[in-house]
């Protein structure tokens, strides 16, 4: 059995899988952290843990106190030039995302190629990969609630948290559908121009706020849900 953890920036994902299937599943607040020595320790028969971290030093140091009782190796995942069939494009691979390396993996080993693969959290970060396991490149920009909150903290405007409308007619709407529209305008961009160039993307969708913006897509798109797991899970299979 493995521990997978998918440390982000404001929560931690893990499951515990035994090969490819996620058996046990669970998340917490990076405020809550503290909960998870007990729950981890817990768990039986883990043979080897691995992590994709994004999270700050001190939510890291914390998920390295949570694992101290556990006896499996602990594999610190980093982007590499190659792995599990997924080439890395990046000038510098290793400055790649651990998590948005983990998603590419996931869905290569999916079969979601090629793709668009779109995680909707604290970021929301826009991925091109191709049949043939290349990963061309991609965007980050603020995730939803980044961008509301940040227009929110830095002018006059309503405090309170808006409702998605076609045409809005207050100012809380109007910035919550702002958020959403730029969002989504995102992904599409990012969309047509792979299409552009013959080829005919799927757009895979994952992360805490996917749910958010799956609404207002006008694009097809597929839901998985926990894909950087799903990439750790294959990254572990390929190190027995």
């Amino acid at each position: 059995m493995n521990l997978l953890i998918d440390t982000g920036n404001t929560r931690i994902k893990w499951a515990l899988a035994d090969g490819p299937s996620l058996v046990t599943r669970g998340v917490v607040e990076h405020a809550d952290v503290a909960t998870l020595p007990k729950v981890w320790s817990s768990l039986p028969g883990i043979q080897r843990v691995l992590v994709a971290c994004v999270a700050g030093p001190h939510i890291r140091e914390a998920v390295e106190d949570a694992l101290d009782r556990i006896d499996g190796d602990i594999d610190w995942v980093v982007a590499r030039q190659q792995e599990c069939g997924v080439r890395n494009g990046y000038g510098e691979p290793g400055k790649l995302g651990a998590d948005r390396w983990a998603a590419l993996i996931g869905a290569y080993a999916l079969g979601l190629v090629p793709g668009v693969i779109v995680s909707a959290g604290t970021a929301l970060t826009v991925d091109m990969m191709g049949a043939d396991g290349q990963f061309a490149g991609g965007i980050i920009v603020p995730g939803l609630r980044a961008l509301d909150a940040g227009l929110r903290a830095r002018t006059a405007l309503a405090a309170e948290t808006g409702q998605f409308s076609a045409f809005p007619t207050n100012t809380e709407d109007a910035i919550t559908t702002g958020a959403i529209d730029a969002l989504c305008g995102a992904v599409e961009r990012v969309a047509r121009r792979v299409a552009a160039t013959g080829s005919t993307p799927r757009v895979i969708l994952t992360g805490g706020d996917a749910d958010r913006i799956a609404a207002h897509l006008t694009v097809p798109f597929t839901r998985v849900d926990d894909l950087v797991l799903r990439g750790l899970a294959t990254i572990a299979s390929h190190k027995r």
